[in-house]
């Protein structure tokens, strides 16, 4: 995340790693991420203090695409599973799947 921060702010190194620290590893997407600098391309102080900002409104999976949600779990061998079976969205899961089949989370299953 580093990296990426030093494309909009190339001159802050430090602000560079403290928002890379301020972020967990693969619970954002790209898109939240790039779209989160892009508004603060002009502030990096405010981004970097904006950046848990991103988590919070993030944590919300009942809007959250299964196939989103799989890629950030690492599961994404399972979309097929869910999309056969009409679970769209992370809420559809509840109604979709037979908590008594053991195996029905099992990626390699799959």
């Amino acid at each position: 995340m580093e990296k990426f921060f030093l494309r909009f702010h190339p001159n802050e190194q430090a602000l560079a790693v403290k928002f890379s620290q301020e972020l967990p590893d693969k619970k954002l997407s790209m898109a939240k991420l790039q779209e989160h600098l892009m508004f603060f391309r002009d502030d990096a102080k405010k981004c970097v203090e904006k950046a848990k900002d991103m988590i919070r409104v993030n944590d919300d999976q009942s809007e959250m695409s299964i196939s989103e949600w799989l890629y950030r779990i690492n599961a994404t061998k399972m979309v097929q599973k869910f999309t056969k079976n009409d679970c769209l969205f992370v809420p559809d899961i509840k109604d979709n799947l037979d908590p008594r089949d053991e195996g029905a989370l099992d990626p390699e299953k799959y």
